[in-house]
């Protein structure tokens, strides 16, 4: 027989490991898969296509923003956090897009707004679980 001492032919691409082994690579893909399911998603409105005039219609129809949404609602314990630069005006977009959820029907102890976003160009938004830890 070719190959490792102790290696059978057939029973798939798991037989060089010992029973026990199996179980911990069983174990490990299992945490893998299920961390990732729950990884947070990030969605982000580009500065300019948020300081474009606007209404309701145009609100929900911003593509990442309706994506965002829909993450949200398929997860009941999950906050939509609003990253957003910093200073006055960064400010004034993150609040402004907060009433516009809010008008539309999404409550608000589901939404945080978080200054400081390392991105200046747009309104990061990342659908949380409230078991991880909020910016």
């Amino acid at each position: 027989m070719n190959g490792l001492p102790g290696a059978r032919r057939a029973g798939g691409p798991f037989v060089l490991f010992s029973a026990p082994m199996r179980r911990v690579l069983f174990v490990l893909l299992l945490c893998v898969s299920a961390s990732a399911r729950s990884a947070d998603r990030h969605y982000a409105i580009s500065i300019d296509d948020w300081a474009r005039p606007h209404d309701g219609r145009a609100v929900v129809h911003m593509q990442p923003l309706a994506q965002a949404v829909q993450a949200l609602t398929r997860v009941p314990n999950a906050v939509l956090v609003i990253n957003y630069p910093g200073g006055e005006q960064g400010s004034l977009w993150a609040h402004g897009l907060r009433s516009w959820l809010v008008a539309l029907g999404i409550p608000s102890r589901r939404l945080r707004l978080a200054p400081g976003s390392q991105r200046e160009d747009a309104l990061d938004i990342q659908v949380v679980h409230r078991g991880t830890s909020l910016p």
